[in-house]
């Protein structure tokens, strides 16, 4: 019988405004995740809400736990999703109190001496060789090295 490798729940949170370049990120991790040896990644965005549905039902469901799978928030860090009241009410506030795993990636730079970082700034955020996502030249290289580094974190590795 082979063995199951352990199912990560992952919930995407990112600010509209960002779009463009979440989706580039996005199909970038997305393609390493696919195709890990370690781990079973469930991937959720609200990219799967449909014409019609209760979008914030929706979003609020895909937050909520599931006893058979690892919770863990990936946060694209950027001003826009700081300054982002629904991010800040609704979806901040679960995955800081309920979620045991984190990716916070620098989507594009901060300064948490003039940004109001919403206690994020106690936590590790993913840059790659000082760069943020956006900053990045080599965006195929940032996106691997952020599958590495949540590979190491769920193996309970540090990065």
């Amino acid at each position: 019988m082979p063995h199951r490798k352990p199912l990560i729940r992952i919930f995407e949170s990112y600010a509209r405004a960002d779009q463009e370049l979440v989706d580039s990120l996005r199909d970038r991790l997305l393609s390493h995740l696919r195709i890990s040896t370690l781990f079973d990644f469930q991937h959720w965005s609200d990219r799967r809400i449909d014409l019609g549905d209760d979008w914030l039902a929706r979003i609020r469901q895909a937050l909520a736990s599931n006893p058979d799978a690892i919770a863990a928030g990936l946060l694209f860090l950027s001003p826009a999703f700081l300054g982002s009241g629904f991010i800040r009410g609704e979806e901040l506030p679960v995955l800081l109190g309920d979620y045991p795993v984190l990716f916070l990636v620098m989507l594009e730079r901060l300064d948490p001496a003039i940004h109001d970082m919403q206690g994020l700034e106690q936590r590790q955020w993913f840059t790659h060789r000082g760069k943020s996502y956006r900053e990045s030249r080599d965006k195929p290289g940032f996106a691997l090295a952020l599958a590495q580094a949540m590979h190491q974190r769920l193996a309970g590795g540090r990065p």
